[in-house]
């Protein structure tokens, strides 16, 4: 939603919805300019009398901006946030731990907070002010009057106090850091009033050389907006003699007919106006870029800037293209020379930019990162930006010749889906099959929640599936909505974690008008159709639209479902219920098995072939036969995990036997009563008394209600039981 509609939402009064769309654009913003352009949101609410709330959502923002986004960008982005809401100490407190964070190593960083009255004391607007001024300057900058024509270069910076001593031309004062920035703000040594008190020399050459950029820049001072009256005023007879200001003047007339941002209407005299809206591209992009901190913020504005280019069919200015690749690489040498975990990253940025130049050196960087890195692994997966992490494997190939496809194979179930392709096209071009997909298939499939977004490359279909994975393409669809059922009932899921899985669930299962759904139909028998029916009611993180078009696709392929008579759980064979102790404890098998036998089993095959002649090695044939078990072994447990449902604690009946249900039973004549529990398959045990629903002694009293009666062989003994009390056995499991 844009900001203006946003305020409108504000105004309505409608809060809930307010804060939804604010919430939903922390997790969109790309850099916290993004954030900060919401700003009047937050005032809107504040005049409705809703401060609490505003300072809520002000909170919230600069929460979810210090964990993404560099400080020095967040706190620029903060002020008007701030000002936005009422003054509020924890926020105050909240920004100044942010000018912390970013200044740790600024001597006086504790004296500029007090001073300014950041945490309280000042009003917020002149603190933010102080702080804005303050912490731009340093000695040799220089600052200009706000009220009057003057300059001021700074001479030093006391940090006790942080108080100000500079020189204006007319000698040396002191100012404390409040009172300076009331009265000055940093300008550039360019500036035409810094020109004319410290360097004559070089105004004059301004004069000369370039007029038409010396009238913009006094058009900035002066409002934006001068006639040539005025500006002759400014300039004779102290700067231009008398006798040649209407020379220059037209010679700067010309000159400006090349600045967009300047307009030159009407004569004697002439009114000139400076419009900053009107930039050329490469300036406007080049102003952003510099105003970005952290690299990927930055490299997002050139990859926006080719992008346009090409929309526009035009060549991009590769003037511009170098000095992004200039910064970016420096940017990166930085990184690389703190040692920061996040050189890499910036490092991938500068090779990226560097490959829109021409540019080798970047390449030779990234090469040296790679083949330093130990935990290779982990450090790919942290990239988390799709061509990032791509042009690392890349590299990887030439900086690792040799090992590249294991660690091209191990990376595979952590990637995100489009590096997942990028990974296949690359281990398929070196001559992978199924077979050598199947170890990084099986870890995929074991733990579908922890490998998502490798799941959904596998269910979108590889570009050469069928030298892939040979899963089914039900397996893989149940594995799908398994991981969604699972994060459903997880209590501890936040609710943005369960927005992003279902949409992209949402997406992955309606792409291309659900062709993939609708090829793993034809591949469906009706049981399994009625299982994947009865679990959409509950996967509200779907959507209702994607929810009803599933539905009515499955009601297409099997018209008979919709007249099939309900059948009591226990009787289906579709569905296996299981408790969520059955769960946790297969999932620790099919770990085990996943990551420590198969991997023992690899071992064991390696080191039996390496003792040569496989035809009569024994040792050989036998590591492969247990690979083989153990790979059946593991293709059964999928099979079942793909049938799951786990029982609901508050669904187990009490008015009759059922699933989970703890059941006390009696011979009639008295005797000793008898306590069992109806439970999974997983976790049943007999001399505990935890029977699995599928035996026929639970069977027989599945269903049955208090005062009933059945006939049941209980260890070994047959006889006519009563039930006399029926509860919920999950507590006690």
């Amino acid at each position: 939603m844009e900001p203006d509609s946003l305020i409108q939402l504000a105004a309505s009064g409608n809060v809930a919805t307010v804060e939804d769309e604010w919430m939903r654009m922390l997790e969109r913003a790309r850099d916290p300019g993004d954030v900060a352009r919401y700003s009047d949101t937050l005032k809107t609410l504040a005049g409705k009398d809703r401060g609490e709330e505003a300072r809520a959502l002000a909170w919230a923002a600069l929460e979810s901006m210090e964990s993404r986004f560099e400080a020095q960008s967040v706190i620029a982005a903060a002020s008007p946030l701030l000002l936005a809401v009422p003054d509020n100490p924890e926020l105050r407190q909240q920004a100044a731990e942010l000018v912390r964070k970013h200044y740790a190593g600024r001597p006086g960083i504790e004296a500029l907070i007090r001073e300014a009255g950041l945490e309280g004391g000042r009003p917020l607007r002149r603190a933010l002010r102080t702080l804005d001024v303050c912490l731009r300057l340093e000695p040799g900058s220089f600052a200009a009057g706000r009220d009057e024509d003057r300059a001021a270069r700074i001479e030093a910076i006391d940090p006790a106090d942080w108080t100000i001593t500079f020189s204006d031309g007319a000698g040396t004062r002191t100012l404390d850091p409040v009172r300076f920035a009331d009265a000055y703000c940093p300008v550039q040594a360019t500036d035409f009033r810094v020109l004319r008190r410290f360097d004559a020399a070089a105004l004059a050459a301004k004069l000369q050389k370039e007029p038409a950029s010396l009238i913009v820049s006094l058009l900035k001072i002066h409002g934006h907006q001068l006639n040539s009256d005025e500006l002759e005023a400014i300039l004779v007879p102290d700067l231009i003699p008398a006798g040649q200001w209407k020379k220059w003047f037209t010679r700067a007339r010309n000159g400006l007919k090349r600045v967009p941002q300047v307009t030159v209407e009407g004569r004697s005299p002439y009114f000139l106006k400076y419009d900053a809206t009107q930039t050329s591209i490469e300036e406007q992009f080049f102003s952003e870029f510099e105003g970005r901190h952290d690299a990927l913020d930055k490299w997002s504005v050139v990859e926006r800037y080719v992008r346009e280019c090409k929309q526009h069919k035009s060549e991009p200015d590769r003037e511009l293209l170098t000095r992004f690749h200039a910064a970016l690489q420096a940017q990166a040498r930085r990184r690389i020379e703190s040692g920061a975990r996040a050189a890499l990253r910036d490092a991938l940025i500068a090779y990226q930019s560097g490959r829109l130049v021409g540019s080798d050196e970047s390449t030779r960087v990234v090469h040296d990162l790679l083949a330093s890195i130990e935990d290779l692994e982990s450090r790919l997966v942290e990239l988390d930006v799709d061509a990032l992490t791509c042009a690392a494997l890349d590299c990887l190939r030439d900086v690792h010749p040799d090992s590249w496809r294991d660690v091209f194979l191990s990376l595979l179930p952590l990637a995100r889906a489009n590096v997942c392709e990028h990974i296949a096209e690359h281990l398929v071009g070196a001559g992978y099959d199924t077979a050598d997909f199947e170890p990084a298939i099986e870890r995929i499939l074991a733990a579908p929640a922890d490998h998502f977004e490798a799941l959904l490359w596998l269910w979108n279909g590889p570009r050469h599936e069928a030298r892939v994975c040979r899963t089914p393409l039900v397996t893989i669809l149940m594995r799908l909505m398994g991981v969604l059922a699972d994060l459903r009932r997880d209590d501890t899921v936040e609710s943005a974690v369960l927005r992003e899985y279902g949409g992209r669930a949402r997406t992955a299962l309606s792409a291309r008008n659900y062709s993939r759904f609708e090829a793993c139909l034809k591949a469906m028998d009706l049981n399994m159709a009625v299982a994947l029916k009865s679990r959409l009611p509950r996967l509200e993180m779907l959507g209702d639209n994607v929810c009803d078009d599933l539905s009515t696709r499955i009601n297409r392929a099997f018209p008979s479902i919709i007249k099939k008579k309900e059948i009591e759980p226990w009787l289906r064979e579709d569905v296996l219920y299981v408790t969520q102790k059955g769960m946790t404890r297969r999932r620790s098998e099919i770990d085990e098995i996943v990551n420590v036998k198969l991997k023992e089993n690899a071992r064991a095959i390696g080191e039996a072939a390496s003792k040569g002649d496989l035809s009569e090695n024994a040792e050989y044939k036998f590591a492969l036969e247990e690979r083989d078990l153990l790979r059946g072994r593991l293709a059964m447990m999928q099979e079942e995990m793909g049938r799951v449902q786990v029982i609901d604690p508050a669904e187990v009946p009490t008015d009759y036997v059922g699933i989970g249900s703890k059941v006390r039973l009696r011979l009639p004549g008295g005797g000793e009563a008898l306590d069992l529990s109806i439970v999974d398959p997983w976790i049943s045990d007999v001399e505990r008394h935890l029977y699995n629903y599928r035996t026929p002694l639970a069977q027989a009293l599945l269903g049955r209600r208090v005062g009933d009666s059945a006939e049941l062989n209980v260890g070994g003994v047959t006889g006519v039981y009563q039930i006399e009390a029926i509860e919920s056995a999950l507590p006690d499991l």
